[in-house]
């Protein structure tokens, strides 16, 4: 890894439920270069008005976002909350190099909202000589699988398939990686051989 890095990026949203308003909703987590930020992207409303598009960034510092969701299916208000689990992986097998944790309460009389639900996600990437992430899923959430990172914005919602109704999950974690000290050097030592070895024949 290259550089030390914890990114943890918690949403809070009250998402509003109605019947009324049809969106296709996303929330977007994307991992600068070299994990040094993290952006929040969304079209969810909110709290300073209808249609504003929080958009967060910090670097090992905690980002928030607040909004309102409005699918086309109202859910029954007995619908049991959800604390779900997925990650990315860097190679097939592999350590989880990030994390989203995703937290949904049971459905509320939110008055003239209409049906409620509060929604908490949280993100980690991985940190150099820190705890593995397995390590950060809690005792009660449900770890749903991983799959391939590639660098591109990728749909988390196949994994985490109990999202809210019309809300799409979507990660772009940071690929590009500094080589190590210690893999500079162990590639150095071999074309410093190669080297050797080429001029030892001629």
């Amino acid at each position: 890894m290259a550089k030390m890095k914890l990114l943890h990026a918690a949403a809070g949203m009250m998402l509003g439920l109605s019947a009324t308003v049809a969106s296709a909703a996303f929330v977007d987590i994307i991992e600068g270069a070299e994990g040094t930020t993290i952006t929040i992207n969304t079209n969810l409303t909110g709290p300073s008005g209808p249609g504003s598009s929080p958009t967060i960034s910090a670097g090992t510092e905690t980002a928030s976002i607040d909004g309102y969701h409005f699918p086309a299916i109202s859910p029954s208000p007995v619908t049991p909350g959800i604390f779900v689990a997925a990650g990315l992986v860097e190679s097939i097998g592999g350590p989880l190099s990030d994390l989203v944790l995703l937290q949904a309460s049971t459905f509320l009389d939110c008055g003239n909202i209409g049906i409620c639900q509060r929604l908490t996600i949280s993100f980690y990437s991985d940190v150099e000589g820190g705890p593995p992430l397995e390590s950060l899923i809690p005792t009660a959430a449900t770890f749903l699988g991983s799959m391939l990172e590639d660098g591109t914005l990728q749909d988390m919602s196949s994994l985490l398939g109990t999202l809210p109704e019309g809300l799409v999950l979507r990660v772009q974690s940071d690929t590009e990686r500094v080589p190590e000290p210690a893999s500079i050097a162990l590639l150095a030592a071999g074309l410093a051989g190669l080297g050797f070895r080429k001029r030892k024949w001629v």
